[in-house]
């Protein structure tokens, strides 16, 4: 019996040393992990069209993360500082063992200028970047920023009407009354009105070809606001049609 119990009481020593083996090692393995220097960030990969987006702005977002190390990186911390750079638009980051993060970042792709500094996408996004990276050639919104993807909906339709007649939209207007008005590439303002826009549109496309044929150079205003006319003003004299 004295035998039975002192080999019991061995074998509950030898069990009581594994386990605190055990949580030696795993303690010695979390500090280990703990320790940035021990895996730290040596390759950045980073993907991204770079089309508006600074490469030494991303840099140095970046930069202050790397010390983290592989395992404590803050992610979604660093997805939220590139998120800030006006131009891009998503973020997608992760790491590869043993030291590697990847970066992909995607650039918002305006169709328009909107309003005073701030560009809009096909999907209704408003942003603003710097002043001299906003390309010249987009057409020029202006609405109340609610408005938006109603300004997006009747850009695209409008412009579907007027493409036949090689007329193209550079500016168009939604007035907080909701009174609705375009500019033309050749310099032509056209006023639709509050209602029957596409009626109006539709008129005008129709009566284009007849009344200023060569000419719409010449003309400065059109307003379709008429049940069965219009008023044109000209550049060399008025004209009512």
């Amino acid at each position: 019996m004295l035998r039975h119990r002192f080999g019991y009481y061995l074998s509950s020593i030898g069990l009581a040393l594994c386990i605190a083996g055990l949580l030696y090692v795993a303690i010695l393995g979390w500090t280990t992990l703990q320790d940035p220097k021990r895996f730290p960030l040596t390759v950045i990969k980073v993907s991204a069209t770079f089309e508006h987006v600074v490469p030494n702005a991303v840099e140095r977002r970046v930069r202050p993360y790397l010390a983290e190390g592989f395992f404590h990186i803050d992610l979604n911390g660093l997805r939220r500082q590139l998120l800030d750079e006006p131009w891009v638009a998503e973020v997608v980051a992760s790491r590869v063992w043993p030291n590697t993060l990847n970066i992909t970042l995607r650039e918002h792709v305006p169709v328009a200028r909107f309003n005073k500094g701030e560009l809009v996408t096909s999907h209704g996004i408003i942003f603003k970047p710097q002043a001299h990276t906003i390309p010249d050639d987009l057409p020029h919104f202006y609405a109340p920023r609610e408005k938006v993807q109603q300004v997006l909906t009747y850009y695209e339709k409008m412009s579907r009407m007027l493409k036949d007649l090689g007329l193209h939209i550079t500016q168009l207007t939604l007035s907080p009354r909701s009174a609705w008005e375009f500019k033309l590439d050749n310099g032509m303002r056209v006023s639709l009105g509050q209602s029957y826009v596409w009626q109006r549109l539709a008129r005008f496309k129709a009566v284009y070809p007849g009344v200023f044929g060569s000419r719409g150079e010449q003309a400065v205003h059109v307003d379709m606001r008429y049940s069965n006319g219009m008023a044109v003003a000209w550049r060399d004299e008025p004209h009512n049609s």
